[in-house]
């Protein structure tokens, strides 16, 4: 017997319903058995689906196994992996698939070569014939992209997404010149570019033009400083060298190259006989915590300026980007960046509570728009400047008040 149980609020009472069994069981069977048809057809279809996607997701894999499965005894390796090659050919996804792997093999074949873990002259120019790179040019130039001040928690998406940017509009303005491009590591890019019929001081002018042009749409679209170096060889097999030239020239602190945009080997390479051996003790001299001094006291002077950046203090200090993003942060613990903003926005937080509007602070303190401005402060303080703004409206209140009953 089914009870319900109902009680009116307006009357107080309660009212009992009594259904006997058999009638509820006359009323609920019609709908339990819809409900299992329903349930019966719904695993018949999945059933179905499941059958098909696995028969044609494992038509290739059943290509491969009668493939593999030869009843010819005296078949040779050579027929073998034909049919194989064959079969697998026939195949878009698959043959995609090994494709991108032979991307990855051979950009790894090339790192290998390009960083010294290849040895003898024979290994070295077998692994630059399987990275599929063009092996005879007039020279080779080979750039190293750093990308400065990259902040411990930073977007791993963002970063990636604008390296991918910046690698399309390389391709775009050197076409046919560029061989290869990949990411060294979080911080570095690699570039190599070969050139035909032009000296080489003609081929270096031709890569500062593709630099310049690179570095002005940076500066539009992309949200970091990039210090770019390089070295030129005539030979694939001088790669490695080359490479540890080139990063040895980012490495460099003075400011020396004038008007170049890649800070070239060349200019640097009678420079390095005054350099300590010790890079840590490099850094750590007195000298260098004197700088970093010396640069955080003009980040406060200067905390107003739209263009106070690490090119802009770069210039100042005559030393380079990428020096200046490591020794400071070598120094002083924290980023470039961060630092910069830590100065904004604890200055904006004052003139906030003085009453001066956003968009008046957000000018005085060296944001070009509001928006920007807002971005920050929500990054720094977890909430927006009208938010603070209202707090401290109430806070005034609620003294008020108490100030009154007082």
């Amino acid at each position: 017997m089914l009870l319900v149980n109902y009680r009116s609020g307006t009357l107080g009472l309660s009212y009992v319903l009594a259904v006997p069994y058999s009638d509820v069981q006359a009323v609920a069977e019609p709908l339990i058995q819809t409900m299992k048809y329903f349930i019966l057809l719904a695993a018949v279809v999945c059933a179905l689906l499941v059958v098909r996607l696995s028969v044609r997701c494992s038509r290739p894999l059943v290509k491969v196994h009668q493939t593999l499965k030869i009843t010819e005894k005296n078949i040779s390796m050579d027929d073998f992996v034909e049919r194989l090659v064959k079969t697998v050919k026939r195949n878009e996804v698959m043959k995609e698939e090994m494709q991108r792997l032979q991307g990855l093999l051979q950009h790894e074949v090339f790192k290998n070569a390009m960083m010294g873990n290849v040895a003898e002259k024979e290994e070295i120019q077998a692994a630059i014939a399987q990275s599929g790179i063009r092996q005879r040019a007039d020279c080779y130039v080979l750039l190293i992209l750093s990308w400065n001040d990259l902040a411990d928690d930073i977007n791993i998406e963002e970063i990636s997404a604008q390296k991918i940017y910046m690698v399309s509009i390389i391709r775009s303005l050197e076409k046919g010149e560029v061989e290869l491009v990949f990411q060294l590591d979080l911080e570095k890019s690699v570039i190599l570019l070969s050139y035909d019929g032009c000296s080489g001081q003609e081929a270096r002018d031709r890569v500062e033009r593709l630099v310049r042009q690179v570095m002005e749409e940076a500066v539009r679209n992309i949200n970091y400083s990039i210090s770019v170096s390089g070295d030129m060889f005539h030979s694939l097999e001088e790669i490695s060298r080359g490479f540890f030239h080139a990063k040895k020239a980012l490495s460099v602190s003075q400011n020396i190259f004038g008007d170049h945009p890649v800070q070239w080997y060349e200019i640097v390479k009678g420079y390095f006989g005054t350099m300590p051996q010790d890079e840590e003790e490099e850094y750590a001299s007195s000298h260098n915590v004197r700088v970093v001094e010396e640069i955080q006291k003009y980040i406060v002077e200067n905390f107003s300026d739209p263009g106070l950046s690490l090119t802009s203090i770069a210039e100042v200090f005559f030393i380079t980007e990428a020096y200046v993003s490591k020794l400071f942060k070598r120094i002083s613990g924290q980023n470039f960046s961060k630092y910069i903003e830590k100065v904004r926005m604890e200055k904006a937080r004052i003139l906030l509570e003085e009453g001066k509007t956003v968009k008046a602070v957000s000018e005085m303190v060296g944001y070009n728009t509001p928006q920007v401005f807002r971005r920050a402060w929500k990054r720094y303080y977890s909430g927006l400047p009208s938010e603070n703004l209202t707090a401290r409206a109430d806070g005034e209140k609620e003294a008020g008040k108490i100030s009154k009953k007082s």
